[in-house]
Formats: C-alpha cells, sequence, structure tokens
C-alpha cells in the first residue's frame, strides 16, 4: 500500500472513529445542487416532496423514463460535488431524465424514515420505467427500496453497495488492510445511528437479509480493494443460487466509490461501462 494510501486510511480512520461530529459534522450538513459549470447543456430544476429537495436535471427533452440517484455517505453525510460530477455525465450521456433525492440522513433520521420517504416518492411518480442507483450507503437504501417496490423499478444499479449494517462479514477483517477508505468501526458506527429503533438485521438497515424473490434485474460494481466488497459476493451467491438476473462487475485495486474520482483512468472506463448499461435499459 502506497504511503498516500496509508495517510489517507488512517486520517479518515480517525476521523470515522471519533463521537465528536454527532451533532456538530453530521447534523448541519445542508443538501446542495451541482456547481453551475456541471450543468452546461442540462436543464436543471428544484422542487419538493414531503418539503424535501429533489433536484431534477434533464436534457431538455421529454420521457417516460427516470433515473432516481441515491448519494452514499455512511447515512450520515450529504451528496457531494463528486456524486454531481458523476450524476451530470450520465444525465448528459444517457439523455434520461434524473432525481437527485434529499433522503433523510442520520442522526436526525433514522433507517424507517428515509426508506419510507424514497419508496414514498417513487410510489408517486408515473413513469413507464424507473431506473434506480446509488452507491455505497445510498445504494443500500436502493436495495431496501427495490425489494419493497418490486417491479415498479426496471433496473437497480449498485455501486461499491453498502447492505449489511452489521458489518460482521468475515473477509472485512482481510478487506479492511487493503482499503484506504473505510473502517469497520467507523460503519458499524454510522450503520448504528441511521437504524436507530430498528435492529441490525432489520431489512431496512441490512437489505441483504431481505426477500429478494420479486428483485428486479440489477447490475453491480465493486473491488477487491473495497472493505463492502463483501456485501456484494453474498448478494450475488444468492442471486446466482436463485437464479435471478445479475451483472456482477468485480474489479481489482480499485478503492471504493471509485466511479466519483475522475482523475482516475479506471474511473473513465468503469463509467463508460456504466452508461452503456444504462442505455441498454431504454430499449
Amino acid at each position: 500500500m502506497s504511503l498516500l494510501n496509508e495517510c489517507l486510511k488512517q486520517s479518515l480512520s480517525l476521523f470515522f472513529n471519533k463521537k465528536i461530529y454527532l451533532s456538530e459534522t453530521f447534523s448541519n450538513q445542508n443538501f446542495s445542487r451541482p456547481l453551475s459549470l456541471m450543468t452546461h447543456s442540462l436543464k436543471e430544476e428544484v422542487f419538493y416532496f414531503k418539503e424535501r429537495q429533489i433536484v431534477k436535471l434533464s436534457k431538455e427533452k421529454s420521457s417516460d423514463i427516470v433515473m432516481i440517484y441515491l448519494h452514499g455517505g455512511a447515512y450520515v453525510f450529504n451528496i457531494s460535488q463528486a456524486h454531481y460530477l458523476l450524476i451530470t455525465q450520465l444525465v448528459k450521456e444517457t439523455e434520461i431524465d434524473t432525481h437527485v433525492l434529499d433522503y433523510p440522513l442520520a442522526p436526525n433520521a433514522h433507517g424507517y424514515t428515509a426508506f419510507d420517504y424514497v419508496c414514498s416518492y417513487i410510489e408517486s411518480l408515473r413513469y413507464s420505467k424507473i431506473i434506480l442507483i446509488g452507491d455505497s450507503a445510498g445504494a443500500g437504501l436502493a436495495l431496501a427500496c427495490a425489494l419493497k417496490l418490486k417491479d415498479r423499478i426496471h433496473h437497480l444499479f449498485l455501486l461499491s453497495p453498502m447492505l449489511d449494517g452489521r458489518l460482521n462479514h468475515p473477509l472485512q477483517i482481510e478487506l479492511e488492510q487493503k482499503d484506504p477508505l473505510l473502517s469497520i468501526k467507523g460503519l458499524h458506527h454510522c450503520a448504528q445511528l441511521y437504524a436507530g429503533d430498528l435492529t441490525s438485521d432489520d431489512p431496512i438497515i441490512s437489505p441483504i437479509l431481505g426477500d429478494m424473490h420479486s428483485l428486479c434485474a440489477l447490475t453491480i460494481y465493486t473491488s477487491d480493494c473495497d472493505l463492502l466488497m463483501s456485501d456484494s459476493l453474498v448478494l450475488c451467491d444468492y442471486l446466482e443460487a436463485n437464479q435471478k438476473k445479475f451483472t456482477l462487475h468485480r474489479e481489482s485495486g480499485l478503492i471504493h466509490d471509485w466511479m466519483l474520482m475522475p482523475f482516475l483512468k479506471e474511473a473513465k472506463l468503469s463509467k463508460k461501462r456504466l452508461i452503456q448499461e444504462i442505455r441498454a435499459c431504454l430499449l
């Protein structure tokens, strides 16, 4: 592991293990909009659902297909401009209307509140096809909602997904040594904040434990330097055993949420593939 990666791991693990952010850092975050330089050639609208913001990005033409994006951040951090770099590229390249949701975050809200908000919003939509995409914790929320919404979701895309709030898979001890960003202790603490009164084995907190018999087709991106790769492997084992339709992209040497890092050549290649797969949903 490089010196840079080791420094990142030490500093971020230290931050994630501190308790001081419970009121000061987490609760004071605001949902942001994309920088104007990212939305060139896009139409941007902001509206509200249950008093929370929805950012709609589109290419000026109406469509009966929509993409819902749920951002990552361990259920406690709000959306970043790195997320919007990815989202705006997806909109420009696929020309699919995309709604970015300001779903409730811990510690001010808990898992059921976020789950109910996203499900209620999607159920209010009248599009013929709904594509649901999320990264990290947002991917976990996306899976939990897809399990409830069933055939309302046409396709599910999970990027570096966090699917098990228990953080107890044996492989994660090994993966943590290779992951410069995430720590088991830090993610477990965030998952507990998110759970609130729910137990960690509730499918809203750990959707990997949910009933997947009616799950839609899905695509998963993960890597062997991501602490959460074990979640993707467990999910794929289940899907394969039950003959469910899925695609797994398992990369080597890439870190958690690498698609959000525009300077990485591998991120560009993964995004190109993702765009092709989203376009295929239009057929």
